[in-house]
C-alpha cells in the first residue's frame, strides 16, 4: 500500500484523466448527448455535448 501512497502525482494525473473521460462515457451511455447543469450560486451553467460540439451558456438567475 505504502508503495502506491509514493507516487501521488501518477494519481492526481489519473484523477483527471478520469475526470475528462467520464462526461464521454456518459455521452456514450445516453445516445450522443451529455447535459450538465452547474448551480454556482446566482448563475445556472449548462454544458451539452453532442458529437462533436461542446455548447456552454450561462444564464444569470438573480432577479
Amino acid at each position: 500500500m505504502e508503495k502506491y501512497l509514493r507516487n501521488g502525482p501518477m494519481f492526481v494525473v489519473l484523477a483527471f484523466i478520469l475526470w475528462g473521460l467520464t462526461p464521454l462515457y456518459y455521452q456514450y451511455l445516453s445516445g450522443g448527448e451529455s447535459r450538465t447543469n452547474i448551480d454556482i450560486p446566482g448563475i445556472l451553467v449548462n454544458s451539452i455535448i453532442t458529437g462533436s460540439k461542446i455548447v456552454i451558456s450561462a444564464a444569470n438567475t438573480i432577479s
